[in-house]
């Protein structure tokens, strides 16, 4: 469970303190394993067993009570190698760690004099996660390849809770995406900034409630995605899928009944290993494309021709009654991870990720101008340098730096100016209740997040019962938006050209922003073999960088409505607005300033 808060006292409350002004906070992307060795014969503690996590420098030696912990493990199957003088050495296999949970690994060792060789065993998934104090589902590389899925998207919308990205009943805004531990949230509107093909992930962890206190900003629920890292020797994959969808309900589904192979097309390719010349450094990296035409398309029944940009010359001609494919999807995934292994205390990490998506959203009122419905573009990069430094066995930091550009924008061609844009008569042609016969849709959209991001967190084991975590996350960001409907002027002769009017007319509406946050946490996991406790505090703070209306009851300073508003020029209406700052009324919605 998580409390919301808990007082210390003593030494305890100044290790906090401390550690808090010391260290820079993200979401966990290790985990922790944790056992008893005891002697097969008469169950007495093994003092000084040696337990190591092969392929890594990870491990511990039983205390005086045959107990070890080993902090700081990556997710995933692991493989553990026990010895002691006097007795024969075991081996573990397939030992599941999950991010932010205890993996008990209890292990029994025989007299050497007895049992000859080394012993191999395979772990076995517990049915219940003893130390599972929030709703969670937790999923790795192998059950997401295991599963028919396309993106990772699908794996998160089939776990219990989620339906078509609310979780648990909530919005879809009120969501915290991670990668790596890094919030690749978009500023703008909590969207996932950045997508991750999901050969490229090696854990996936969905939260949907009861949240520690090392996570902030989410109402409904938690994605954290641990991606994998390269590995001493090479690897690599490519494969390829192909296929269409086909339907024998003509009636509902329009040029569905013939099957076209090359509609849609699925190529992902990955690489990993050392990197050559340079010692100790290792990658992992991944490429995919997929085109896919969909399943919803339109037929151009109807079509405008338009020889001289002018409302008179242009002419309503049946069309040839092809198809147009309305809900197609194109995507690009790219990711390189960069591990070095700096000493054996101390790891660098280097990732880049990058995702691209052109589709279109159907609409059913376009079905017959399929040509006159909206393109829409978005885009996500994100960079991430981290480092990660084990202080001891009991303790570890992370430190890392962050940045995240996303870009989402509409438009049907990319020039306002292009001549193919229709005048908006033609909207009006339509009878009632109808489809559409002509037009293009004028709307004309960008917006895009650019978000800084230093972070880091602390992990101590202070005893057997109590592991300590805090961390400190400062965010910036600069947000753009625009948005134009086109306006037809004419000019003379009665043709026409579109326009794009100034931000004071309601067609266009313009703003660049540029807010940051702050946060702060501390918290203790508390395990006891019948009993885990979570008991944190957090502290955030925002700044939004926005403005507020100055008169709620004539909001609009371009164009006020009220007469004393419209009697002032523009510049004394932008400096009222200008102090109404949310900041300074983050409880009322609007500004005071001229209240008596």
């Amino acid at each position: 469970m998580w409390l919301g808060n808990r007082s210390f006292r003593g030494g305890t409350a100044g290790l906090w303190l401390f550690v808090v002004m010391c260290s820079a906070v993200f979401a966990g992307t290790t985990g922790k394993i944790a056992g008893r060795i005891t002697d097969a014969e008469n169950g007495d503690p093994i003092i000084g067993a040696a337990v190591m996590v092969e392929g890594t420098s990870l491990g511990a030696a039983a205390d005086i009570n045959g107990e070890f912990f080993i902090l700081n493990v990556p997710p995933g199957d692991v493989t553990l190698r026990i010895s002691a003088i006097g007795y024969s050495p075991k081996t573990l296999q397939g030992l599941r760690v999950i991010t932010d949970q205890t993996t008990n690994a209890n292990m029994v060792l025989g007299v050497e004099a007895i049992t000859t060789g080394e012993v191999v065993i395979t772990a076995e998934r517990k049915l219940i996660e003893n130390d599972r104090t929030f709703a969670t589902s937790t999923v790795g590389s192998s059950d997401i390849q295991a599963l028919p899925v396309t993106n990772l998207g699908q794996v998160i919308e089939i776990q219990a809770g989620v339906v078509d990205g609310h979780f648990r009943g909530g919005r879809s805004s009120e969501v915290m995406y991670l990668v790596d531990g890094i919030s690749v949230t978009d500023a703008y509107d909590n969207s996932q900034g950045t997508q991750v093909d999901e050969n490229s992930v090696q854990e996936l962890q969905v939260i949907s409630g009861t949240f520690n206190a090392e996570y902030g900003q989410a109402m409904s629920g938690i994605v954290n995605i641990v991606t994998k890292e390269g590995a001493l020797d090479y690897h690599g994959t490519v494969s390829t899928e192909l296929g269409d969808y086909v339907s024998e309900h003509t009636n509902t589904w329009m040029n569905i009944d013939h099957v076209s192979p090359m509609d849609i097309q699925d190529y992902n390719a990955t690489l990993y290993g050392p990197v050559p010349l340079v010692d100790k450094l290792s990658f992992y990296g991944s490429l995919r494309y997929l085109d896919d035409n969909g399943w919803q398309y339109g037929q151009r029944r109807w079509i405008v021709t338009n020889p001289n940009n002018s409302s008179t010359s242009q002419i309503l001609r049946e069309g040839d009654n092809s198809y147009a494919a309305m809900n197609y999807n194109l995507e690009k995934w790219g990711n390189l991870k960069l591990t070095y292994p700096l000493t054996d205390q101390i790891k660098l990490n280097y990732s880049t990720f990058y995702s691209g998506r052109t589709y279109r959203d159907y609409s059913h009122d376009w079905k017959y101008v399929p040509d006159g419905t909206l393109r829409r573009y978005r885009d996500g990069r994100t960079n991430v340098l981290k480092m990660n430094h084990s202080l001891s066995a009991a303790m570890f930091y992370e430190l890392a730096a962050t940045n995240t550009f996303s870009e989402y924008h509409h438009q049907l061609f990319d020039e306002a100016t292009d001549p193919r844009y229709l005048h908006p008569e033609y909207q009006d042609i339509n009878p009632p209740y109808t489809l559409n016969m002509a037009g293009t849709d004028l709307a004309r959209f960008r917006r895009w997040t650019n978000s800084n991001q230093l972070t880091g967190n602390l992990s101590y084991q202070a005893s057997k019962l109590h592991l300590l975590k805090l961390g400190v996350d400062v965010k910036a960001h600069e947000l753009f938006y625009e948005d134009i409907n086109l306006v037809p002027v004419n000019v003379g002769d009665d043709s026409f050209r579109f326009s794009v009017e100034p931000i004071a007319f309601p067609s266009h509406d313009l703003y660049k922003n540029n807010p940051y946050e702050f946060a702060m946490f501390a918290q203790d996991k508390f395990e006891l073999p019948s009993l885990i406790v979570n008991v944190g505090l957090r502290f955030d703070y925002f700044e939004p960088d926005g403005r507020v209306p100055s008169d709620p009851k004539d909001p609009n300073v371009y164009n006020p409505l009220l007469p004393e508003r419209a009697a002032q020029s523009l510049e004394e209406r932008l400096g009222q607005e200008s102090r109404c700052k949310v900041q300074n009324l983050p409880t009322i919605g609007y500004c005071l300033s001229d209240v008596g």
